[in-house]
């Protein structure tokens, strides 16, 4: 089973919006590896190094903010 049917599939339902958005992680990064795909053709390097330098900084501020919400979230119940 691949992780992201297994992550939905057992999802406790009254904690769904405290779970990663593996879906959303997923699509990012299909949508990078797409568009570096096309700059490989391109002889601009700086374009390449611009897009990639882009990129991981979305994702990763992506990363950031989904691992704070599920901190938050266990420090919270935690708390209880």
């Amino acid at each position: 089973m691949k992780f992201g049917l297994y992550l939905s599939k057992n999802r406790t339902p009254e904690w769904y919006s405290q779970y990663i958005e593996y879906d959303e992680m997923k699509r990012m990064l299909t949508e990078s590896v797409a568009e570096a795909e096309r700059l490989i053709d391109i002889n601009d390097r700086s374009a390449r190094e611009q897009f990639f330098v882009l990129a991981d900084e979305q994702f990763f501020q992506f990363c950031k903010k989904e691992a704070s919400k599920i901190n938050n979230f266990f420090a919270e119940k935690l708390a209880e």
